[in-house]
Order: structure tokens, then C-alpha cells, then sequence
């Protein structure tokens, strides 16, 4: 896995610096979406309970086909375990929303040549796919019987977390140019997280017994079926939690004025791009 972080930076490192000559326009854009969580609660990979996300969006775009790009959203994620299929996780009645904040750094990749600037038939739609890495903060909360809890501050599984983790988001997506300036994209991103907590579920039962009014939050599950004596069973699955965003985007493209050559107007590629907009 080191090895492989290595050889991405590698690679990204040299795309920029290859690039950053020919660097001519960003662009500016905002997305809307769902959210959907993966995690202890929800290890069926049930899609059917979405959350919802919001990005901005400012890609570097270094050319036809690479472009770098930084993003910051926030997002809403939850999840029952009485939606699952398995019935002991069922019947532990535990639950949870969390609300997040991202911020990553990717580096994009068209399969065709695409260039919003241009006139061209063949750069009106490309395939894309997208790597990187971002840092992320969240809070989490849980339901019982009409009282909310903060779970990160109730340390139910008997020891503090983090609330701060990294992840690397891998993305896919479709672009369509709208017009000469704009552009449409929607795209699905798999963000597999550094933490185990997004849920405050995590290993086993440790029997702390952390309670808030008549409720047991360490073992909720007397509520829906007495699970008997769960002291050291399971309590979650093996693996970090991950998120998977769904949504659609819009960009807006702004060309940047270059260093000209010697003996050419400084203002010419500027102007004709103005013109043809």
C-alpha cells in the first residue's frame, strides 16, 4: 500500500510538472448529490438509504486529457441497523447520522481529448476517471427514544477516537460541453476512509454500559429483541468505514492569458477566445 502511494505521488508529481507550460484554463463549478454510507451498520452494501452532499469544485486543467483538481463539500450520512438482513445486526438496534467535511486533491484523467475552449465535434463529451487523497472531519449522533446523543464525546465502544481521517477517493464520471464555457459532468466516487468510527461501531461489546437516561448506548438492543449476553461478542465488522457519492455537476471555464513569444500579440489568443464565446 506504501509502495502504490509512492508511485501515485510519483506519477502526479510529474504530470504537474510536465504540464504546468501548457496550463492555459481552470474552471469553477459546484455539485449536488447523495451520500451513501458503508460501513458496520450497513455491511450488506444496502444503497437504499442515501444522505445527501454538496461541492465546490476549481480544476487546473493542464491539458486535453490531465487536469488537477481540489475539492471541499460536506455531506450527510446515516443508517439503522433494523434495515439490515442479518438479524443479529438487526436486532442490535443501533443507529446513527454524521455529518462530514472533505477536502481533496485529485488528479483527473479524460479518455478523450476534451477541451471546453475549443470548436471541435470530437471534445464535446469524454469518460473521466479520478484519484487522490483528502482529509476529512465528522460528528456523529444517534436516536433513542426521541433523544439525541453526541456518540464521538459518549465513547460507547470504551475508548476516544479520532474524528479527523484521511481518505482516497477514486472516482468515475461522464462530461458533456454544454457551451463554450460550460460543462456538465455527473460521477460516482468510492471515498474509502482511514477510520472505523463513522458509525461508532467498531469491534466488540466491551461492556462499559454507557448510559444516557433508560437507554444502554453501548447495547441498545434490549429495545427491539434481547440479544442475552453480549459482553466480548461482535459488535461490528472487520474494515474501515467508506463512503460512495452520487451526483451532477457544473463548470464554468476561464481561460488564463499566456506568456507570449517574442513578436506576437500578448492580448491575441485572449481576444479571439472572447469573441468566440
Amino acid at each position: 500500500m506504501q509502495q502504490l502511494k509512492r508511485i501515485l505521488l510519483t506519477v502526479f508529481a510529474s504530470i504537474l510538472m510536465m504540464s504546468a507550460a501548457r496550463a492555459q484554463y481552470a474552471e469553477w463549478g459546484a455539485s449536488i448529490g447523495m451520500s451513501h454510507y458503508f460501513g458496520d451498520l450497513n455491511a450488506d452494501f444496502n444503497p437504499t438509504h442515501p444522505g445527501g452532499m454538496a461541492m465546490l469544485n476549481y480544476r487546473k486543467i493542464l491539458n486535453p486529457f490531465f487536469a488537477y483538481r481540489f475539492d471541499a463539500m460536506a455531506g450527510l450520512s446515516y443508517y439503522d441497523s433494523k434495515w439490515s438482513s442479518n438479524p443479529y445486526w438487526a436486532y442490535q438496534n443501533l443507529n446513527f447520522n454524521a455529518k462530514y467535511g472533505l477536502i481533496t486533491s485529485m488528479l483527473e484523467f479524460n479518455l478523450f481529448k476534451f477541451e471546453v475552449d475549443k470548436d471541435k465535434y470530437e471534445t464535446a463529451f469524454t469518460p473521466y476517471v479520478a484519484t487522490g487523497a483528502g482529509l476529512g472531519y465528522f460528528i456523529n449522533q444517534a436516536t433513542y427514544n426521541g433523544a439525541t446523543y453526541k456518540l464521538y464525546a459518549l465513547r460507547t465502544e470504551g475508548s476516544k477516537y479520532n474524528q479527523v481521517f484521511f481518505c482516497f477517493p477514486m472516482e468515475f464520471g461522464l462530461k458533456w460541453r454544454l457551451a463554450k464555457a460550460w460543462t456538465l459532468a455527473v460521477h460516482t466516487t468510492y471515498i474509502p476512509t482511514s477510520t472505523d468510527f463513522l458509525d461508532d461501531v467498531a469491534a466488540t461489546y466491551n461492556g462499559n454500559g454507557v448510559m444516557a437516561g433508560n437507554n444502554n448506548l453501548t447495547d441498545p438492543s434490549n429495545v427491539l429483541n434481547p440479544l442475552g449476553d453480549v459482553l466480548n461478542k461482535q459488535r461490528g465488522m472487520k474494515g474501515k468505514d467508506a463512503l460512495l457519492l452520487t451526483g451532477i455537476s457544473l463548470h464554468y471555464s476561464i481561460l488564463y492569458k499566456r506568456c507570449p513569444m517574442v513578436g506576437t500579440d500578448p492580448d491575441a489568443d485572449y481576444i479571439r477566445w472572447w469573441k468566440s464565446r
